[in-house]
């Protein structure tokens, strides 16, 4: 689980509302090789049991049994803890080893919600089921918040202010960032929402028949868009600069109407288009001929996904989100190769 993700939020929001203290870990950043990403999260409540993770093994189990002395005690000021992983023993004043010896480095912040942090993680809920922006915020004091905050573009979106061993403000953007816009509701469409779901993207399908089952039953997607015309959908999907568009509907005329609209929009980083180059030529003549440009669409791949001669819709789907985050890094590089 990520800090984006409402489950982990839910989770914790029922055991406050029980009257406990959860015991709450998280990764703020990481290098290359550490099994701790950025934004991945644990937490421990007081019967013992754990949810989400921040990267296993001894160094999982270490934090996990100070969660254990924390809850004992009741309340405790948050920490926070750089790791590096290697063998050897813990130096004063130095980064400690983790225990692990996988390479790389990771920051995790360690804190306490109590139940009368409710209402806060209430609120993270609810930006986060609403796909609105904010920040959670935590003070090196232990106070926990949810502020009015837009995505912002060339810095982390899980940082630390301040300095770890003084007085330091972590700072949360709760939109979800990973983002994916399928244009087809139809298998491939399911298929590839199913796995971009499981990888930690907020899912939009949109399809021009609302009753077809593969896009009235998809359970995977956050936002299911039913349009009388697919070159209007660009124009509704939320936050259209942090999303990647797949074009995979059922016709050469659907394929040619979503692309016109995302050749108006122009405000997608990434557009897969499945199908031929064949294919692409005579979408690119077809739309010339209505006096739209196909070069407007920055990041056009077409055949879409990694050439791995897939076929089904489940290997579409997998050559599709692998060359989605194969690119990722240089799509959104003010983000950073670290951020969630």
């Amino acid at each position: 689980m990520t800090l984006t993700d409402a489950r982990f939020w839910k989770d914790a929001a029922a055991l406050l509302n029980q009257d406990q203290s959860v015991f709450v870990s998280m990764v703020i950043d990481h290098t290359r090789h550490s099994p701790g990403t950025r934004g991945a999260c644990l937490l421990l409540d007081q019967d013992g049991v754990m949810r989400g993770t921040i990267g296993g093994g001894s160094m999982e189990l270490d934090i996990l049994e100070r969660g254990r002395q924390w809850l004992e005690q009741g309340d405790h000021s948050p920490v926070v803890e750089h790791l590096v992983h290697r063998k050897g023993q813990a130096r004063q004043g130095a980064s400690a080893p983790s225990g692990l010896i996988c390479a790389g480095q990771q920051t995790n912040l360690h804190a306490m919600l109590q139940p009368s942090d409710l209402p806060v993680v209430q609120r993270l809920i609810e930006r986060l089921e609403g796909d609105a922006s904010g920040e959670l915020v935590l003070d090196s004091q232990g106070q926990w918040s949810v502020q009015d905050a837009e995505p912002v573009g060339g810095q982390p979106l899980v940082r630390l202010e301040g300095d770890a061993l003084g007085p330091w403000t972590f700072r949360a953007q709760v939109m979800r960032w990973r983002r994916v816009a399928i244009f087809g509701g139809g298998h491939c469409g399911l298929a590839l929402s199913k796995l971009m779901h499981g990888l930690g993207y907020a899912v939009t399908v949109i399809d021009d028949r609302p009753q077809v089952p593969t896009f009235k039953d998809n359970t995977w997607a956050r936002h299911k868009l039913a349009v009388e015309g697919f070159e209007l959908a660009a124009a509704q999907v939320s936050w259209p600069e942090w999303t990647c568009a797949v074009v995979m509907t059922t016709d050469f005329p659907s394929d040619t109407r979503a692309l016109q609209g995302l050749a108006q929009h122009g405000g997608f980083p990434y557009v897969g288009l499945m199908g031929s180059s064949a294919k692409l030529k005579a979408i690119s003549k077809a739309l010339a001929e209505r006096g739209v440009d196909l070069g407007a669409i920055k990041g056009l791949h077409a055949p879409v996904g990694l050439p791995i001669e897939s076929s089904t819709p489940e290997e579409i789907a997998v050559s599709v989100s692998a060359q989605i985050l194969q690119l990722r890094p240089s799509l959104f590089p003010v983000l950073g190769p670290s951020a969630f």
